[in-house]
């Protein structure tokens, strides 16, 4: 037994230290969350599907990280899994190659995906094929993405690189500062559909409900015996 201190901040308040008991071999994580540490949500125990984790710099740490970027381009190489997609997703241009594919697997574990994170997906993605994603947990492959508009660019495994740093010095080449004014109000558009608060508790409720069933703690346990899970419903 190992006793491990957890000293973490919120946007709005820091709260801590907070001292738990941790088994030998166990992770932070579930060290966290089985002692009820504050901010740190870990929806899919540790499977890395939820894109639920998140990492505060603080204030006095910023000015040792570099700059910034104005734009973000992924290029990606093979198989993105989870909360991975939620990443590429959030990019500003993606760039990928024959062997690309995207698979998101809540469902294979039982656990409800962040409103965030779909948000993302259906601002990618016709609402038929989100469903398609989530319901199934099958890859969509390099060239369905680019048909459907996730991937901007298809080239050739040993183009990729070459291609995409092309493409960022291109940008490069331009205005900065109309980048960033441009990059904004497309953000901002994007959100201009807000949740009501009835609509905000009826998600809160849907995905309570599977927070609290059986199923979600069969998924999370058949993922670290590594085994299919037998789902019921219950």
């Amino acid at each position: 037994m190992v006793v491990v201190t957890f000293i973490t901040r919120l946007p709005d308040r820091s709260i801590g230290p907070h001292s738990v008991d941790a088994e030998s071999g166990q992770s932070l994580m579930q060290a966290a969350l089985q002692a009820g540490v504050r901010g740190i949500e870990g929806e899919c125990g540790g499977t890395m599907v939820c894109a639920t984790c998140h990492v505060y710099v603080a204030p006095e740490w910023i000015g040792r990280l570099p700059a910034p970027s104005e734009d973000e381009l992924a290029m990606l190489e093979g198989a993105v899994w989870g909360g991975a997609c939620d990443l590429a997703f959030s990019c500003d241009i993606l760039v990928g190659c024959p062997t690309t594919s995207f698979t998101m697997t809540p469902a294979k574990i039982g656990v409800p995906y962040n409103v965030t994170g779909i948000l993302h997906f259906m601002n990618m993605l016709p609402v038929n094929a989100v469903r398609e994603m989530f319901f199934t947990a099958l890859p969509l492959g390099a060239d369905a993405a680019y048909r459907l508009g996730v991937l901007n660019d298809l080239v050739p495994i040993d183009e990729l690189e070459r291609f995409t740093y092309e493409k960022a010095a291109v940008i490069g080449r331009n205005s900065p500062l109309s980048i960033s004014a441009i990059k904004e109000q497309i953000r901002l558009l994007s959100m201009a559909h807000p949740l009501t608060p009835n609509m905000f508790e009826l998600i809160q409720g849907l995905r309570r409900r599977v927070y609290d069933s059986r199923d979600y703690q069969e998924g999370i346990q058949s993922f670290f015996e590594k085994r299919p899970p037998v789902f019921t419903g219950e």
